[in-house]
């Protein structure tokens, strides 16, 4: 059972033990009424639920619980931690274990966020159940703005629950506890922020100076760039962020020609276009396709006036939780990817491509990451650091979203770079969080991401110096 632990507690065992969840401590906060915690983010940024856990570190745990009360097949608590930002509540929590929120095996007890507001109303997540409640009725995860990250098995986990919509004002008082899985001793009682959350900063996506090579991504859904009411929309959006290479995925049945011609269209020029499947990469620079080792990804030299970079397109196998026959898939399809990287950087692809070893390596598409992180890992290992994209509007991270699904909006497309490039930029476009003038600036309607549930990545570099 989790045990709640007094604000005084909190920062003295912050300073023993930095806190498990984060570190540091708040500085001398006490609640302003017995036994109720007080908000501590005031002029601070809104934590980007991108499972990264960095914004927070300064946050006091609000509870800790000992190993093996919960359920043993599942979810046991280790630690909760909450802040918010205005009406908006986040909530941090850390497992004994590593395993998937949203999905596991079936013999795993669920476990229930259960958060009571003013009013009498209570809003519950219920992680198995894929769903949440408002009172005893079902709501959708987007009326909250439900976020979590991440997508992949964890021991931690960061949520937002946008409380707004669900008439609780700033400053009120709102009442946390668990059931399911584990349980919470004494519920946490917890005072919301006065203030109201700043308006959503707004970042430009345009090409700058510094921009040698623009690499873009978009899982079009089911061919969605051939589809009658949907590949217009898709087609808009290619070209309105003037890329120098595009990564597609889930371009079934469709040869590399009618993607030249689409780009010729969108972008203008001539394309060059390699496909394995439905992965493909589209450069107006030579391309030299690299051979795949499965065909879950694309791979070519880009030999662009900027440098020589060997690009991946990939789209890892989907759906399934950590250790399952679909997370075993992924691990083999990334071990092809980082085989096909090494035999050129060893010279083993022929002498045609020998002298191109020391190309840049770019990783990107769908990978699908809701098993382990381990397909992440190995590329890590391999070599390569990941580049994590913000959306152009706000602190959102997701890249994935599908109102009528019962997973809630996650971060499923990835990029992994060799760390020799230097980054100027980025983003994730969602045309629906634009204002008229920015999507007018873009050639965009606001409908265009509707064309698929995947979100265009943008990543910018540097020129690569000889």
């Amino acid at each position: 059972m989790l045990r709640r632990l007094a604000s005084v507690v909190v920062i003295a065992s912050c300073a023993l033990a930095a806190c498990r969840g984060g570190g540091g401590g708040a500085s001398d906060a006490a609640a302003d009424s017995p036994g109720v915690a007080p908000d501590l983010g005031v002029g601070r940024a809104a934590p980007i639920i991108d499972g990264l856990f960095d914004d927070w570190r300064d946050v006091p745990v609000a509870a800790r619980d000992p190993a093996g009360d919960g359920d043993s097949a599942g979810f046991d608590v280790r630690a909760l931690s909450l802040q918010s930002r205005g009406a908006v509540l986040y909530v941090l929590v850390e497992l004994e274990r590593e395993l998937n929120f949203h999905e596991g095996p079936p013999e795993a007890i669920s476990l229930r966020i259960d958060v009571a507001l003013p009013g009498g109303h209570t809003l519950r997540v219920d992680s198995r159940a894929r769903a949440a409640f408002y009172d005893t009725g079902p709501i959708s995860w987007e009326r909250v703005r439900y976020r979590l990250a991440p997508s992949y098995a964890s021991t931690r986990f960061e949520m937002r629950l946008d409380l707004a919509p669900l008439g609780v004002l700033p400053g009120s008082e709102v009442t946390v506890t668990l059931s399911g899985a584990d349980k919470l001793d004494a519920a946490l009682r917890y005072r919301l922020g006065e203030g109201v959350a700043p308006a959503p900063a707004r970042r430009s996506p345009a090409r700058t100076p510094q921009v040698g090579l623009r690499v873009a991504s978009l899982n079009t859904l089911q061919t969605g760039l051939f589809d009658a009411v949907r590949g217009p929309r898709l087609e808009r959006l290619l070209g309105a962020v003037q890329a120098d290479v595009y990564c597609l995925q889930e371009v079934y049945d469709t040869p590399a020609s009618r993607v030249a011609e689409l780009l010729a269209r969108a972008r203008g020029g001539r394309w060059n276009v390699h496909v394995v499947r439905d992965s493909f990469i589209a450069s107006r620079a030579p391309l030299l396709p690299l051979p795949s080792q499965n065909q879950r990804y694309a791979a070519a030299l880009v030999i662009a006036d900027a440098g020589v970079f060997a690009v991946v397109s990939a789209h890892l196998s989907c759906c399934g939780f950590i250790g399952d026959v679909q997370d075993q898939k992924r691990e083999a399809e990334v071990d092809g990817i980082v085989e096909t990287l090494r035999a050129l950087r060893e010279k083993r692809l022929g002498p045609a491509l020998a002298s191109y070893a020391e190309a840049r390596p770019i990783v990107v598409g769908d990978y699908n990451l809701v098993g382990s992180r381990e397909p992440l890992t190995r590329l890590e290992r391999a070599g390569l650091e990941r580049f994590a994209l913000e959306h152009l509007v706000g602190r959102e991270a997701h890249t994935w979203i599908k109102t009528s699904s019962p997973y809630p909006a996650a971060i499923l497309d990835h990029l992994v770079h060799d760390p020799r490039l230097a980054r100027v930029g980025g983003y994730v476009l969602d045309t629906r969080e634009l204002v008229d003038s920015e999507l007018s600036a873009l050639g965009v309607e606001r409908d265009d991401s509707d064309g698929s549930d995947h979100l265009l990545l943008v990543a910018d570099f540097a020129r690569v110096l000889p």
